[in-house]
């Protein structure tokens, strides 16, 4: 084989940037995780709560639009777990053999909603509103890679939408850059998190369950990773009890409870 094929892309390389400490003569590395970027406000308080009594165990975390991290695992990532907010992207992995297959399993449900910057803010009321003129730019997340994004997009379909909103359209790279958009006033309006939605002071309206398919999370640990125990304690935990009444907090849902057709979330006033 050439030695160029052997090489690792520059995306890989960057995650292996990210994730420091492998050097010779250093610490060993923690536990690290390839996390969705919807996760970016509640993993911390995970975090701290699994760490609490376990000194040494922080783990390291890369947050990211849940199809481009699952395509830097494939391309050898150095990563232990895999927290995607698309369940496709973990079966996919499993289904190739990069991740354990019995270590998959669903441990939140993503609720969307759609934020509206406070210039607009008391004129916009639904999605109906998205047609109207004061409405010229609508952040979502990359629908080909962010499972928000492709929620936003099976909305506006649903909606009968789409078409008619395509030249307001602006693409973030996942839900976090989204939500940033919308913030800095970059965008009007933007579907995110409803995890997101909750740290800000921004006007909040439901998307109703019925108009996307379900937002089911699912996480998977790294076929021969260095920290298989950890990562089996870590998302032991994040299935448990006291995690999952942390998601709710967040505005997350459990993920065998599905909202029923026509039904939203409440977002947390956080």
């Amino acid at each position: 084989m050439p030695e160029s094929s052997r090489r690792l892309p520059a995306f890989v390389l960057l995650v292996l940037a990210a994730f420091s400490g492998l050097g010779c003569g250093q610490v060993p590395e923690p536990l690290r995780i390839a996390a969705a970027a919807d996760l970016q406000v509640v993993l911390p308080e995970l975090i701290g709560v699994f760490a609490g009594d376990r000194p040494g165990a922080r783990p390291e975390v890369l947050y990211g639009a849940s199809g481009l991290l699952a395509r830097q695992i494939e391309q050898g990532a150095p990563v232990d777990l895999f927290l995607s907010a698309d369940r496709r992207f973990v079966e996919e992995l499993a289904g190739s053999g990069v991740i354990e297959p019995s270590s998959a399993k669903d441990y939140t449900q993503g609720v969307l909603c759609l934020v509206v910057h406070q210039d607009l803010q008391g004129s916009i009321h639904g999605l109906a509103d998205l047609e109207s003129e004061p409405v010229k730019k609508i952040a979502i997340a990359n629908p080909e890679s962010a499972p928000y994004g492709r929620a936003a997009r099976q909305t506006l379909i649903s909606a009968g939408l789409w078409d008619k909103v395509q030249p307001k359209l602006v693409f973030a790279e996942n839900v976090r850059q989204a939500y940033q958009f919308v913030s800095s006033g970059n965008a009007d309006v933007a579907f995110i998190g409803s995890s997101l939605a909750g740290t800000s002071t921004l006007q909040q309206i439901p998307v109703a369950a019925s108009l996307h398919e379900p937002i089911l999370q699912r996480l998977g640990i790294i076929r021969g990773c260095t920290h298989a125990r950890e990562a089996q304690a870590f998302a032991n935990f994040l299935i448990g009890s006291e995690a999952q009444q942390i998601f709710q907090s967040h505005g997350f849902l459990p993920a065998g409870n599905p909202l029923e057709r026509g039904a939203t979330a409440a977002v947390p006033n956080r």
